[in-house]
């Protein structure tokens, strides 16, 4: 909906700043997860929504870099604040065992909330048209309004066994720079990933395209993919699924490097939608098994920074895979496409290793305690 606004008045240039700004809040995401470590989880959340609905208000106005940007710049912070609130709790409530599906529940409820945002914010346009001038700037007035009101569902947040964790934190005394392993893991995974997703879910059209698919036919594969990651979701959300974490996360990052790899030959329509959706499957269960492995080896002490580094270091990944995405997928769309299946692999194989590796180092240190 803001795209649309900016380039009904000509400002098409300008939400190309605000969503740049927003991506360049997020690199700061450490900040704001350490934010998280210092007040309540449940207070970072609401203030996060609240800030949130900040810069989406301020994105009504279109002739103004200043306010583009530092609208942009807001909301970013504010869903810095919202993603990694939501990662505390997650752990404030249900036991270890009750993880993947609390994990699975989130990431169901992100895509549910995504399609019917699409689809009532379209429906709404129609609506206003009746009663407003300008249906598009009420239906973004109105979104924002409904973005902060939505701090009165936010729920109390479990209390999670703070004292433990503080006892556990002066008995071994360790400062979060001193978690040097785990940290130059979270920052090169966090890289990857950000390549990773940049390098494909961007060019999915320009993909389709080149498999012949219609311009008429994309929207509705797109749609569908959407739908395939909120109806496998619950698959991922077994007890079981905790056990065998990290061989799912291989199997399916593994499976979703060879499935892109596919779209090298062109196919008849209904094959380029199966191999779709294969991979809305795998890539909804990477997704989930690698939260379940961060939140496993993450020092409950130092979470808010620790997932906000990642965060920071998806950021960075996505703008340099943006960047150099546009240019391969215009050098050489084949080129393209086997750079990004190899991040998968590597990261498939690489992954697993780490969490393993922080599990056992971990463990050896407990037991020298």
């Amino acid at each position: 909906m803001h795209a649309l606004w900016f380039d009904e008045n000509n400002s098409l240039v300008l939400f190309g700043v605000s969503y740049t700004m927003m991506a360049i809040a997020g690199t700061f995401s450490f900040f704001t997860g350490k934010i998280g470590d210092i007040v309540s989880p449940g207070f970072a959340l609401k203030l996060g929504v609240m800030v949130y609905s900040v810069g989406m208000f301020l994105r009504i106005f279109t002739q103004s870099m200043l306010i583009a940007g530092t609208s942009g710049f807001i909301a970013g912070l504010g869903a810095s604040l919202v993603i990694i609130s939501m990662r505390y709790w997650i752990l404030s409530i249900g036991t270890e065992e009750d993880r993947p599906a609390i994990v699975a529940v989130k990431e169901m409820g992100s895509n549910v909330g995504r399609t019917i945002g699409t689809a009532v914010s379209g429906l709404l346009i129609v609506v206003f048209a009746y009663f407003f001038n300008s249906p598009l700037l009420s239906v973004l007035v109105f979104s924002a309004a409904l973005c902060f009101l939505s701090i009165l569902l936010i729920p109390n947040f479990p209390k999670v066994n703070n004292e433990s964790i503080d006892k556990k934190s002066n008995s071994q005394n360790r400062p979060a720079n001193k978690y040097k392993s785990l940290i130059v893991g979270i920052i090169v995974f966090g890289m990857v990933a950000g390549l990773s997703v940049s390098l494909i879910n961007p060019f999915i059209p320009i993909i389709l395209k080149n498999q012949g698919v219609s311009v008429s036919l994309i929207g509705i594969f797109m749609t569908v993919t959407s739908l395939t990651g909120i109806i496998v979701t619950p698959l991922f959300g077994k007890q079981s699924v905790n056990k065998h974490k990290h061989w799912i996360f291989l199997i399916c990052e593994l499976m979703t490097g060879v499935v892109i790899l596919l779209f090298i030959k062109s196919y008849v329509v209904f094959i380029v939608l199966a191999i779709l959706i294969l991979r809305a499957i795998l890539q909804t269960g990477s997704v989930i098994m690698q939260e379940l492995m961060e939140l496993e080896i993450y020092p409950k002490e130092y979470l808010g920074f620790l997932f906000g580094l990642s965060q920071s270091a998806f950021f960075v990944g996505d703008a340099l895979g943006g960047v150099m995405g546009g240019y391969i997928y215009n050098l050489n769309i084949n080129y393209a496409l086997i750079i990004c299946a190899s991040f998968f692999i590597c990261n498939s194989l690489a992954f697993p290793c780490f969490f393993k590796y922080i599990l056992a180092k971990n463990k050896k240190e407990s037991n020298a305690l």
